[in-house]
């Protein structure tokens, strides 16, 4: 086991200069979910992964993609403790910060790879794939039958608040990863009618540009600038309620026309009767629901049954404790063996 060596790496981590990665995020935001993203790497959590009685794959693969920069670091972190040899698979012609972690990986000894050739993936022990249903299906098709494969396809997650929650929080919850991550509010959901959801769009709207102001927007693709139009028309036209921050846009929607898709900082406010209505809404797509965000925990159980893994606090969807189920998968579980 190598977990010294991860904790010298999460250290060597908090030094490194991420100013120059190949991100399309500005560098105090992305320099904002590296960060919380090595807070979750603690040497509790070590002790305990190491106390588990599962053995390391000899080799094995992450398959990262393109919307979360951060998403494979833990579970790189993980994998080489125990003792593997890791190898990264990024999309071809947009390594982001693989490269980064390689070399400082090396430094202290670690054995991090990066490849962009699928083919790779075919000698792994274990391959750990993450994007689109699609992308997963077909890597799971073109492995070997004797390779162990956990696969991570699209998940969506929302937040549901009533009352007077921290719009901060929320709006830090939303700007992290430009609201590409599978645990970023896609839509934030609020306990009432009209009157409510447009206090709440405004107070969206001053809370997103209140936290742009240390995380700025990234770039935005053409294609997401379409889907961002195409929903501003719609709520002009249903609730009246297209907003434009200075760094943000917030679209006030009916539940009749919830979709969960983010946009880059352009979350959808949907109001609703109360979480039944809520959980109405969810239950076509909970196959693909991840995380809720929630002032009220008391509505934990219905939210459970409506599809969620993972119910938390405002604030902190974007900052879950290494050791969890992720998406219903015990991961640390699934990235080792038992001996036989």
């Amino acid at each position: 086991m190598r977990w010294e060596q991860v904790l010298a790496w999460r250290d060597l981590l908090r030094n490194t200069s991420v100013a120059e990665a190949p991100i399309d995020l500005p560098e105090p935001t992305l320099r904002a979910a590296w960060d919380i993203a090595l807070d979750a790497w603690t040497e509790t959590a070590f002790d305990r992964i190491a106390l588990d009685g599962l053995v390391a794959y000899e080799r094995a693969a992450m398959v990262s993609a393109r919307t979360v920069p951060t998403a494979v670091m833990e579970w790189c972190a993980v994998l080489l403790g125990r003792g593997s040899e890791v190898t990264i698979k990024h999309p071809r012609g947009a390594p982001g910060l693989v490269p980064l972690l390689a070399t400082t990986a090396a430094k202290v000894g670690l054995p991090l790879n990066l490849t962009d050739q699928a083919e790779a993936l075919k000698t792994q022990d274990l391959v750990v794939s993450m994007g689109s249903d699609t992308t997963v299906q077909t890597i799971a098709e073109a492995l070997p039958p004797e390779t162990s494969h956990v696969a991570l396809g699209h998940r969506f997650s929302i937040a549901w608040v009533t009352g007077s929650p921290s719009w901060e929080a929320i709006a830090q919850d939303i700007a992290l990863h430009d609201s590409r991550g599978c645990m970023s509010p896609a839509v934030v959901f609020v306990q009432g009618e009209q009157e409510a959801l447009e206090a709440s769009c405004h107070h969206l709207v001053e809370a997103l540009d209140a936290v742009g102001q240390h995380w700025p927007r990234g770039v935005a693709t053409p294609l997401e600038h379409a889907k961002t139009r195409a929903r501003s028309a719609l709520s002009h036209a249903t609730t009246g309620l297209a907003l434009q921050g200075k760094t943000c846009r917030v679209h006030g929607l009916l539940a009749c026309h919830f979709e969960p898709e983010s946009l880059p900082r352009c979350p959808a406010v949907i109001a609703v009767e109360d979480v039944r209505t809520l959980a109405s809404c969810l239950t076509p797509w909970k196959r693909w629901l991840s995380t809720v965000g929630t002032n009220l925990p008391v509505d934990e159980p219905t939210l459970i049954q409506s599809g969620a893994h993972r119910v938390c606090g405002l604030g902190d969807m974007q900052r879950p404790p290494l050791i969890r189920m992720h998406d219903g998968i015990d991961w640390i579980a699934a990235t080792g063996r038992r001996t036989p």
